[in-house]
């Protein structure tokens, strides 16, 4: 039975993106990112960041220089850092995952920790939608919002403690390079004596194929 034009012409639309979506590299994706991606960084800077593995933003003096360097990549995950050159000024790390959520329905996850290096605990995590060439930022809020430290923190817990584990723990997103179906918010402290106040340290959104589901626990010594 043959198609009608109309109906032809939507399956290979169809085709075409189910072959295509799945193929970008990360490169591919790093080069869709918004411009706050790699601040102080244009596409041909960019171009030559995955090519190179590393890239130098000159200043007006040599302190003033922002070095750019490539942790880790593979076929679906990328990290990278930006720091200067002196390394006394900003140092942040951003990571990206390309997230399989169904037959050929991508979303690339895109974190930043914080500023070690300036004691600023602010990350940011981002979820984008895989569209062909280009990256629409998802709007469903696939994991939860606003997360921060007092998720971990006894109900019981003194205020004056609690205000002290702000002060002396940092929190991040961990992608997870080895796993295929979880990514984890988790929270390092500077003291473990406070350990005790919590009731984990890590929480786990792992994906059961419609929604992630969470789950607080306490990250193995070796992780």
């Amino acid at each position: 039975m043959k198609l009608p034009a109309s109906c032809r012409i939507i399956l290979f639309v169809l085709l075409a993106f189910s072959t295509y979506a799945p193929a970008q590299s990360m490169r591919d994706l790093l080069l869709m990112l918004p411009d706050d991606a790699t601040p102080g960084l244009d596409e041909s800077g960019r171009k030559a960041l995955i090519k190179e593995g590393e890239y130098t933003i000159s200043g007006k003096r040599d302190e003033d220089e922002i070095d750019y360097a490539v942790d880790t990549a593979t076929d679906n995950y990328l990290s990278y850092e930006y720091s200067s050159s002196n390394g006394k000024g900003i140092n942040i790390t951003y990571t990206l995952k390309k997230f399989k959520l169904a037959a050929n329905i991508y979303v690339l996850f895109f974190t930043t920790d914080g500023d070690i290096v300036n004691k600023n605990d602010k990350y940011v995590f981002k979820a984008y939608d895989i569209k062909g060439k280009s990256l629409e930022e998802n709007q469903e809020h696939l994991i939860q919002e606003n997360l921060g430290y007092s998720i971990f923190v006894k109900p019981e817990t003194p205020d004056s403690i609690k205000s002290l584990i702000g002060k002396i723990s940092y929190c991040t997103f961990d992608l997870g390079i080895q796993s295929a179906d979880k990514i984890n918010f988790q929270m390092t402290l500077e003291n473990e004596k406070y350990k005790k106040w919590l009731i984990g340290d890590t929480i786990e959104f792992q994906w059961n194929g419609t929604l992630f589901v969470s789950n607080i626990i306490f990250r193995k010594e070796d992780e």
